[in-house]
């Protein structure tokens, strides 16, 4: 019977496109039994587990699971774990900050195979000195390895600097339009060789997710069709680097932190997540539009433009789930426009 049941919980997990890892046996989680330990899903089930201990004020757990798989460093000292939990896949949302060497270090947590792994490892080789010119960002110092999970030693940050809220969304805003000015990819050498997996916008977490929703909910509108269509429209030689999760809380004391979601997406997209997180009125078209102009447009180039509308109220439209009807109205006025051209 438990056979029976490991099988249905793997094939459970396939159907949400997760994997599942295998802990050592002795591995005992508070009330959760060791059988039920021996498969564990990478990312949302074991996040599902962290929120169960929140629920039940028992972070310790977790935390001696993470020590277990990566002991700590003989040379750590002052070790505080972080509470936190958040909605990213291939890192554990757990943290720890730790004096090493008389630095402080901030620790991070990923599962080893993960693509937020990959990114965070890719960006700290190849971009960090040339972002950090222009925005100041996090610097990797140190990383470890375990067979399952890795830990990344970042500079630690000190929130205790308070910043306006005006003035956070001010430097994202800078941020945006500083990488659409000096990073787009068809400036890129040529012989630099980018993985696939940094051009495809619609693996990010948040864009895969919301667009699944989406399409879901609004199947009689055929909004799969409206997002095919514009997806099809866009410029892959207009992609330019993007943070990929611009909100106010990757934002400390004017330093931008958490490169796990980072790519070459297109014009526009880190511009209409970081509207989606600022929570303007969205109910209003004019207000929208004002604020992409007043925020953003001015500093596109005029034969840009036209992309860079399109490319926005798409992904507006996507992070929003379709909640306010005149977006999807507006792509199809815009589609009907295209198609007429042609």
């Amino acid at each position: 019977m438990m056979n029976i049941l490991k099988d249905l919980f793997i094939r459970l997990l396939s159907k949400f496109n997760l994997h599942v890892i295998k802990l050592p046996t002795n591995i005992s989680i508070g009330k959760i039994t060791q059988n039920a330990n021996e498969f564990l899903a990478t990312s949302l089930y074991i996040k599902q587990l962290v929120s169960i201990f929140y629920i039940q004020k028992r972070f310790h757990e977790i935390y001696k699971l993470v020590d277990l798989l990566i002991p700590a460093d003989y040379q750590y000292l002052h070790i505080n774990w972080i509470k936190n939990y958040s909605s990213g896949r291939g890192s554990l949302d757990i943290y720890r900050v730790v004096k090493k060497n008389n630095s402080v270090l901030f620790l991070k947590y990923y599962f080893k195979d993960s693509m937020e792994l990959s990114r965070s490892l890719y960006f700290s080789e190849n971009l960090f000195e040339k972002i950090n010119y222009f925005i100041p960002t996090s610097k990797l110092i140190q990383t470890r390895n375990s067979e399952l999970i890795s830990e990344l030693g970042f500079e630690f940050i000190n929130s205790s600097e308070k910043i306006c809220a005006n003035d956070v969304k001010e430097f994202i805003i800078y941020i945006i339009i500083t990488l659409n000015k000096n990073f787009k990819l068809n400036s890129i050498n040529k012989s630099v060789n980018i993985p696939k997996y940094l051009l495809n916008y619609k693996s990010h977490f948040e864009y895969k997710r919301s667009k699944t929703e989406i399409i879901e909910r609004f199947s009689e509108k055929d909004i799969k069709n409206v997002i095919d269509f514009f997806e099809s429209k866009i410029n892959p030689y207009n992609y330019v680097l993007s943070h990929g999760d611009l909100h106010t809380g990757n934002i400390i004391n004017k330093i931008l932190i958490d490169w796990d979601n980072f790519g070459y997406y297109p014009l526009g997209f880190d511009a209409a997540f970081a509207t989606w997180k600022f929570n303007i009125k969205f109910e209003s078209k004019k207000t929208v539009m004002a604020f992409k102009e007043t925020n953003f447009l001015k500093n596109i180039s005029t034969n840009e433009k036209d992309e860079f509308n399109r490319n926005f109220i798409l992904f507006i439209l996507v992070f929003t789930r379709n909640n306010f009807e005149w977006m999807s109205k507006f792509l199809l006025e815009k589609m009907e426009e295209i198609k007429k051209v042609k």
